[in-house]
């Protein structure tokens, strides 16, 4: 079993090819198709996620995002 909790850094984020916003649906499919792999790999998944989706634009707020496996 695995609990994460995010801020709304994520999710508000604008980006991609129409610089529209990430959103929640988006995040917790990607947190269930990472889900697979230990805490390290889902760091550099989440990181390179983001990093993709945020493209040019500028970070709009902070993130923080923690994930415990039971």
């Amino acid at each position: 079993m695995q609990l994460v909790l995010f801020t709304d850094g994520f999710v508000d984020q604008f980006g991609g090819q129409t610089n529209k916003k990430f959103k929640s649906k988006q995040l917790k499919a990607l947190l269930s198709e990472i889900s697979k792999y230990n805490l390290p790999e889902q760091k550099t998944k989440l990181n390179d996620a983001f990093e993709n989706w945020r493209g040019k634009y500028e970070q709009v707020d902070d993130i923080c995002i923690v994930g415990i496996r039971i």
